[in-house]
């Protein structure tokens, strides 16, 4: 009997493992995290930063423009 629980147990779980794929659209946390809208255009002149962050939306509300 305590067999037959354990292959039952097993065979739910690898169903599980085996659907795990089958996410909801939206449902995962990777899914909430979308791209920031480009307000003013993208600029290269007057930013500081380094150049592997140029061209920015300075705009975006996350910087201070002054």
């Amino acid at each position: 009997m305590r067999q037959v629980f354990i292959i039952a147990v097993l065979f739910v779980v690898s169903n599980i493992c085996a659907q795990k794929n089958n996410f909801i659209k939206g449902g995962q946390f990777k899914d909430l995290i979308l791209p920031m809208p480009i307000i003013n255009g993208l600029e290269s002149q007057g930013l500081w930063g380094n150049v592997n962050v140029i061209p920015r939306d300075k705009d975006n509300g996350i910087e201070d423009n002054e």
